[in-house]
């Protein structure tokens, strides 16, 4: 139903941007300071280092386009954009996750990997249910963080 590639284009990172679902504009908002803007999303997040990919149907639309940059030696931190389509179409929505819990296990499975982190903010409580069936545990609230919005930890961690 749905498969990940690796590398996507460009053009994929706009077409999510221009549709992205407004509580993710807001997310985005609240970390960057700067009011939502479909083509520097795209483009700012293009340019993250770290690995990349995107969620495309069997048909070849994108439905969100993921990755993880490094946040410290050994620590990723995930970012994910999607399209409406993805969370109002319960088959992708389903094969979706599974894809993502797949290819996070994998990136946690590199001996150099140990962490994992996750930071949403607190008002994104559909989402946090959802971080928790990728695997993701709560680590911490931190107050006041994304524009003055506090923002949740999820992170998992090799045992």
């Amino acid at each position: 139903m749905t498969r990940i590639i690796a590398n996507p284009p460009l053009i994929d990172f706009l077409t999510i941007c221009m549709t992205l679902p407004v509580a993710e504009q807001e997310q985005i908002e609240a970390f960057t300071g700067q009011p939502y803007n479909a083509d520097h999303a795209a483009n700012g997040n293009f340019n993250l280092s770290g690995p990349k990919w995107g969620l495309y149907a069997d048909n070849g639309y994108c439905l969100a386009i993921g990755g993880f940059m490094p946040s410290s030696p050994g620590v990723y931190r995930d970012w994910l954009l999607t399209s409406p389509v993805l969370w109002r179409t319960p088959c992708y929505w389903r094969s979706g996750t599974r894809q993502i819990r797949k290819l996070m296990d994998e990136v946690f499975a590199h001996p150099d990997v140990h962490a994992l982190e996750c930071y949403s903010l607190a008002t994104r409580t559909t989402a946090h249910r959802w971080y928790r069936t990728l695997g993701y545990v709560y680590e911490t609230t931190l107050a006041k963080r994304a524009n003055g919005v506090d923002v949740v930890v999820y992170s998992r961690v090799k045992q």
